[in-house]
């Protein structure tokens, strides 16, 4: 799939040799999804319109045991609180550059991909006025996930995210570690993931079962 805005561009993975049909399955009328489409689907769809967006400091579940504020990141970025102040509240800018590198696994039903990513992370210091306390990009994020479909409802479970490096682009705080950034991340994602698939589950993506009256 290519945009009208960039053109044509190649999928960094090769063009597989896709069947017209397969005699094995029942079905009378088949469909085949490569890897190579989907990945120039979301290249394409990143470079038109973009994934990106807000992750406010009051959007947190009720489930989730902690907050997010200075003192909840400073884990992750120390120095926040001294910097900003105990107990401020946190907003996350997240803007999504690449996507790609899609597999599926037939024999345990798992997909997986690549994606890199910012992250901005600001500060509310009063009412309408907020600070950007870091710019972080997390590069080549490896992910695994599963989906699970009920009717026509399915919802995704994350089985593996790993981060292979973070670049600091710009901070206020001051002597920010990447590699100590990157290993407070993976190992966040690692014990969040049981949090984060619950999150995941309430926002399941329903599937048209009436395409134009013909499916």
């Amino acid at each position: 799939m290519f945009d009208k805005a960039i053109g044509e561009e190649e999928p960094a993975i090769a063009i597989p040799d896709m069947p017209y049909y397969d005699s094995t399955r029942a079905e009378k009328y088949q469909a085949f999804v490569s890897a190579y489409s989907i990945d120039g689907f979301f290249n394409s769809l990143i470079e038109v319109a973009g994934i990106h967006g807000w992750f406010n400091s009051t959007m947190v579940p009720d489930f989730v045991p902690f907050n997010l504020t200075t003192d909840s990141v400073e884990i992750l970025l120390p120095g926040i609180t001294k910097t900003y102040g105990s107990g401020m509240p946190v907003d996350v800018r997240f803007n999504v550059t690449k996507l790609g590198n899609f597999q599926v696994s037939e024999a345990n039903e798992e997909m997986s991909g690549t994606t890199t990513l910012t992250l901005e992370f600001w500060v509310e210091q009063a009412i309408g006025v907020s600070a950007m306390a870091a710019d972080l990009r997390l590069n080549d994020v490896d992910f695994k996930f599963t989906a699970f479909v009920n009717n026509m409802d399915v919802s995704l479970n994350i089985t593996k995210v790993n981060i292979d490096s973070v670049d600091v682009i710009s901070d206020t705080i001051g002597r920010l570690s990447a590699l100590t950034i990157k290993l407070e991340l993976n190992n966040g994602f690692r014990l969040g993931l049981p949090l984060f698939n619950k999150i995941l589950a309430k926002h399941q993506i329903s599937i048209p079962s009436d395409i134009l009256g013909l499916f």
